[in-house]
């Protein structure tokens, strides 16, 4: 499971679940460590996985910046007028834009797969927010269902569903809640 603090802005209520399994036994969900009373679910939606948005600002400063690191280190080479330090001064700017445009690339290298995700949020009556990632839109409308499903007719001892986010299949073991499932 992983935990992020920053689904909806900087809430710390919030957190981001991808869990390979969810299910439903009883009145209770469950995934990974977590177990949450459904009669607590306030509200159940979707949301596209926000994209890391990044100024072009950022670019220009670190642009600027590692310009400015070779220029020092080219006057310094040819001037006798500029001491070791401005030649050090342009080696730590140019090593540190060079730095921070690699630590972009890492960032876009790692969120490039975040487009095809979606989140289907749980709002709890305490303010929580559980954000279940899921890369099959389609299966997580299917799981909005279930939940629609299960407001609307209540759970029983009976109710047992599991949710395998992974495969992208849900079955139903028990004889509580019925599916009807649109596909």
């Amino acid at each position: 499971m992983a935990d992020s603090n920053n689904v909806f802005g900087l809430d710390p209520k919030s957190k981001v679940v991808d869990t390979p399994e969810i299910s439903i036994r009883g009145h209770l969900l469950r995934w990974s460590d977590t177990v949450i009373q459904i009669s607590n679910i306030s509200m159940v939606s979707t949301a596209e996985v926000p994209a890391p948005h990044i100024s072009k600002w950022f670019f220009v400063v670190v642009g600027i910046l590692g310009l400015f690191g070779i220029y020092l280190l080219d006057v310094s080479s040819k001037s006798y007028y500029y001491d070791e330090a401005v030649q050090v001064f342009g080696v730590l700017v140019t090593g540190f834009s060079i730095l921070f445009f690699l630590l972009l690339l890492l960032g876009w290298w790692l969120t490039r797969n975040d487009k095809d995700k979606t989140y289907l949020n749980l709002a709890l009556n305490s303010g929580n927010v559980y954000s279940f990632v899921f890369t099959d839109k389609e299966f997580m409308r299917q799981v909005l269902q279930v939940f629609a499903n299960i407001f609307e007719s209540g759970t029983t001892k009976e109710t047992n569903i599991n949710i395998n986010t992974q495969v992208g299949k849900i079955s139903d073991h028990g004889v509580g809640v019925q599916l009807n499932v649109e596909k």
